[in-house]
């Protein structure tokens, strides 16, 4: 059975990054469930540090019900920043089931992967297709 690609975006912990024309963001969007019955909340996050799994900024919350990211207070970017821009162009192409778009302006959507050798979360596209981390390929190569 597939499973829509939009219907990844509200699995849980979907880890996803956008790269081309120079620049790479990898975003996380993490599904919180309400104790009291409500509607589960998605928090979106951007990778900030160097742990693919631990160095996340919050960015805002991802609304599944129609497809758009709203920053709240705790946001730690402004409206107009090029990171929040490109979150919202890429889940809004996911959404609407328009994927092949993002290719055709350039860019690339990587749905990461974990290192075949060590087990880490890989978020470099290069590292994706390898299925290998950096320093894994290396060792695997005997160097």
């Amino acid at each position: 059975m597939m499973i829509a690609t939009q219907n990844i975006l509200t699995a849980g912990k979907a880890t996803f990054t956008l790269a081309g024309m120079d620049r790479r963001w990898t975003f996380r969007i993490v599904k919180v469930e309400n104790e009291d019955g409500r509607e589960p909340i998605f928090f979106a996050t951007l990778l900030t540090g160097s742990d693919n799994d631990d160095n996340y900024t919050y960015l805002g919350v991802y609304q599944p019900a129609v497809g758009g990211v709203k920053l709240t207070k705790a946001s730690q970017y402004k409206e107009d920043s090029e990171v929040v821009r490109a979150l919202r162009w890429v889940v809004g192409l996911v959404f609407n089931g328009n994927e092949a778009e993002i290719e055709s302006k350039g860019f690339r959507l990587v749905w990461s992967s974990t290192c075949q050798r060590c087990g880490r979360t890989l978020t470099v596209p290069s590292s994706v297709d390898n299925r290998l981390g950096p320093e894994c390929a290396k060792k695997v190569d005997g160097e």
